[in-house]
């Protein structure tokens, strides 16, 4: 189309006659555009307001998208560079498709990021430069070149595997999608259900020598917040039953405690952040970061 000098954009799903189109819809359309407009996203992405009920998208209540997961969808294209425009966003989740090309640069430009999943995908290319603040997960990528001077990667081979027994896990409001977590051995979850009460203070009892952490994000041991490991929401969500209150264990400090078992087997303790719990995302991550149990019996 050589030739093309106009566009009529009238009687669409998305613009209603006489009104712009909202600029947060114009971006997911051209995040759409590099996805080759799935037809899971076309079913429910209508309308001029993103805030709407749109699947895979959250805002806030000022109506800013805050997160967009579209992991596990075997979408196929590239990353749009258009993320950028969403300077509201902070958890980003395009793991397990067929996603092309690189990783854009501008994404290191969103003020507020702080997870970046972009892991089993066929990504090539250098890897972005982010902040120290942003969690990043780049596996599955043999194609990605590690940027070694960029805080806040996990370099393909650099990545070490932490040995816990302890999983903690953080949801803000109804649902988030990346879980941070240490595994809980079973003891210490069928221990604190035959003894009842607070599951923190169980938890606490039986393991004593819990590592305190520091405002800046490091625990007493060195482990930093590109060590912890991710598991994302729809696998936690199936692991305890969606939460199922059969499987509550108690209340501590953050929330809720929850029981379950991953595919494999493995008893977890799920520990669920509440936003009327007082305490930040960040100050949840600082704990989860120092959490680390020795000699649990």
């Amino acid at each position: 189309m050589t030739s093309l000098s106009e566009v009529g954009l009238d009687n669409n799903r998305f613009l209603d006659d006489g009104f712009p189109c909202d600029p947060q819809v114009t971006t997911l359309l051209e995040i759409s555009s590099a996805l080759r407009y799935p037809y899971r996203l076309s079913l429910t992405w209508q309308g001029n307001d993103a805030c709407d009920n749109w699947k895979f998208v959250t805002c806030d209540l000022e109506k800013n998208v805050t997160q967009i997961d579209l992991g596990n969808q075997q979408f196929k294209g590239t990353i749009s560079p258009a993320f950028a425009n969403l300077t509201a966003l902070q958890y980003l989740y395009l793991n397990d498709n067929n996603l092309t090309g690189s990783i854009p640069v501008s994404l290191t430009k969103l003020p507020n990021l702080r997870v970046l999943d972009v892991s089993n995908n066929n990504l090539s290319g250098d890897i972005p430069a982010f902040g120290p603040g942003v969690l990043l997960n780049t596996s599955g990528n043999p194609g990605l070149i590690p940027n070694n001077g960029a805080d806040g990667t996990m370099p393909k081979g650099k990545r070490r595997v932490i040995k816990a027994n302890v999983i903690v896990a953080g949801i803000l409001g109804t649902i988030m999608g990346v879980i941070f977590f240490f595994f809980l051995g079973r003891r210490i979850a069928s221990k604190t259900k035959r003894k009842g009460g607070s599951a923190e203070s169980k938890t606490e009892q039986a393991c004593s020598n819990i590592l305190s952490h520091n405002v800046h994000g490091k625990s007493q041991n060195g482990l930093s917040f590109q060590e912890l490991v991710l598991l994302d929401f729809q696998k936690l969500a199936a692991a305890t039953n969606n939460f199922d209150p059969i499987n509550k264990l108690g209340k501590g400090g953050f929330g809720l405690v929850y029981k379950g078992k991953l595919e494999d087997g493995q008893e977890i303790a799920v520990k669920r952040l509440s936003t009327a719990s007082g305490q930040g995302l960040e100050e949840f991550m600082n704990e989860a970061v120092g959490l680390k149990v020795e000699n649990c019996t």
